[in-house]
């Protein structure tokens, strides 16, 4: 590699520092004080990720080399089309929806060998995983002090209420919406960090004390969240981990694979019954810590102490006019209405259709990843994404001995989870947040690591060296799967 490619690698097309400033911005962005400083700086993700690709485009190919990167072409070739179609509607805000998507599958999914072997992996999730965790504790943080000091207030950006404090008995916080997986996202790659502190030797002990911080915080603020969602998602990530670390246990101690399995279920039915019930006795617990702060703060104060009613953290999921599954029935059911008007490719976004409005508002999404992929890029795109799912599926269970590591056993957890929580929202595509790129920038660790000792796929293969051949280059030769 040349001085000059080289450089210029490091520092104005360093596709690492691209995903550091992105997750950095879009969780500005999340938070509701810092929305208005964070709108703007936020675009420079999508302008310097252009300049990346096509640089890309030009010298490595990267975004060539991800495990079933075929199929993520083919979905972005057929949702240049929808966005072409439904141009009309919101041209500026539909373009830039599919940069932000074309950064995030193409840049921040594909890790090519060549940049590095295992450890090189790991160290970037180290540093990548540590600011994360450091914004999480700053914000939650923030987010408990209002809660105990009972601050609230409410103000207006973009013709958007945007609630500080406790709202609809629900702690927002500082966050711009409690069902956003920032914080769940916080909480797990607390343990994901915790696996990967374990080889460190410098301030080992304060770097894991500062994560658990983070872990405990984040509980503490999903608790006070109160997101169904959110719970529900967290629960299947415990059940898999907790599995995972009993089945462990037994297999050490008894050789025979049915106590293995016994360990697994005793473990994570167990787990998950204490995560409800810590949820539940948590917040009513936790409802009487400002009335706590305010007796103490009365010790000092010569005014005498008048209580106040603890915190009503009491939701009543009728009080928006819904059911139980605020509405989601109803809403998937609109979103199919607008997949049928425009079944082979869809209606892009779709926020400029009569289905997204509900209750005398506009709705962002249709609460179902699949009903949303329906109902934005058709049967093409969704074909395409389906074909993407079942490629990366049987990749991992390809390398499924790799799952032996606990740092790909937590990732591995970590994508479950948010499968399952996009069965009632929708974060990892058609909207530019927090969560696309977070969930993208760990999947594509994830596949790096599982398939480190392994040769391409066939269809990986084929992409390539035609992909290849198109730019005049010639293809690399498929590396050989080492065997031990």
């Amino acid at each position: 590699m040349r001085p000059l490619q080289t450089t210029l690698e490091k520092t104005v097309f360093n596709v690492f520092a691209l995903k550091i400033a992105a997750v950095v911005l879009f969780f500005a962005l999340n938070l509701s004080v810092l929305k208005t400083a964070a709108d703007g700086l936020a675009q420079l993700v999508l302008l310097w990720g252009a300049a990346i690709f096509l640089y890309d485009l030009a010298v490595r190919r990267r975004a060539l080399q991800g495990p079933g990167s075929v199929f993520l072409w083919l979905f972005l070739l057929f949702y240049a089309v929808s966005v072409a179609l439904n141009l009309h509607a919101q041209p500026k805000n539909e373009m830039a929806l599919y940069g932000y998507l074309l950064v995030a599958l193409l840049l921040f999914y594909p890790l090519p060998k060549e940049d590095g072997g295992e450890e090189a992996l790991l160290r970037q999730l180290r540093i990548l995983t540590g600011v994360y965790l450091g914004l999480t504790a700053a914000a939650c943080t923030a987010s408990f002090v209002i809660f105990v000091i009972r601050y609230d207030t409410t103000f207006v950006y973009g013709g958007i209420s945007y609630y500080v404090g406790v709202y609809e008995h629900r702690l927002w916080g500082i966050f711009s919406n409690p069902n956003s997986p920032a914080v769940l996202n916080g909480a797990v790659l607390s343990l994901l960090q915790l696996t990967l502190l374990k080889k460190e030797t410098a301030h080992r002990r304060w770097k894991q004390a500062a994560v658990l911080y983070t872990l405990l915080i984040s509980l503490v603020i999903l608790i006070l969240g109160q997101s169904n969602g959110l719970l529900i998602s967290l629960a299947v990530f415990v059940f898999l981990m907790a599995g995972y670390v009993g089945a462990r246990c037994v297999e050490k101690r008894w050789k025979w694979r049915g106590a293995a399995a016994l360990g697994f279920l005793l473990a994570a039915v167990l787990s998950v019954a204490a995560l409800f019930t810590v949820f539940e006795y948590g917040r009513q617990g936790l409802s009487y810590l400002p009335v706590l702060v305010q007796r103490l703060e009365s010790l000092t104060s010569s005014d005498g102490f008048q209580p106040e009613e603890p915190v009503d953290l009491e939701r009543d999921p009728s009080a928006d006019g819904s059911d139980e599954m605020t509405g989601r029935p109803e809403i998937w059911r609109r979103g199919f209405q607008a997949f049928l008007k425009k079944p082979l490719f869809g209606n892009a976004s779709a926020r400029h259709t009569e289905e997204m409005c509900w209750h005398d508002r506009q709705l962002l999404h249709f609460h179902n990843i699949v009903v949303q992929a329906l109902a934005s890029s058709g049967i093409a795109g969704t074909l395409a994404l389906g074909a993407f799912a079942l490629h990366a599926l049987a990749g991992l269970i390809r390398g499924r001995q790799r799952f032996a590591s606990p740092t790909v056993a937590v990732l591995g957890a970590f994508l479950m989870m948010h499968l399952v929580n996009n069965m009632g929202e929708v974060t990892l595509l058609f909207r530019a947040e927090l969560s696309l790129f977070s969930f993208w920038i760990y999947f594509g660790y994830l596949m790096a690591l599982v398939n480190l000792r392994r040769s391409e796929s066939a269809p990986d293969r084929l992409f390539r060296r035609l992909l290849s051949g198109s730019f005049r280059q010639k293809s690399l030769p498929p590396q050989k799967e080492e065997t031990r």
